[in-house]
């Protein structure tokens, strides 16, 4: 068998594993049943403060006709660059579930 060799990654694979294998976030929403929801993703300027700018974000998306509520469950910043040949993606993923209440919420 040939001899193989352990090597410290470049920064660049550093870089790649850091956010292929450990930039995810999840959060839990209790949702009411007979309830219609959507998932969005909102870009937001350089200047809006995260979540320090939520309270008149929210006010205005729920200004829009047909939106009842909003809430913040998961947000971020993007790097200001990366390697070039790659592109960054989110992968966003919803599973609706039917849970026992918790026995405090009882």
């Amino acid at each position: 068998m040939p001899t193989r060799t352990i090597t410290e990654p470049t920064a660049v694979q550093q870089l790649l594993d850091t956010y292929n294998r450990k930039m995810k976030a999840a959060n839990v929403k209790t949702l009411e049943t007979s309830g219609k929801y959507a998932i969005c993703l909102i870009s937001l300027a350089g200047g809006v403060s995260q979540p320090g700018d939520y309270a008149a974000l929210k006010s205005a998306v729920e200004g829009i006709t047909g939106i009842t509520e909003i809430e913040l469950l998961i947000d971020g910043q993007c790097p200001a660059s990366i390697p070039e040949g790659k592109q960054l993606r989110m992968i966003c993923e919803a599973h609706l579930r039917i849970d026992d209440v918790p026995v405090e919420e009882i």
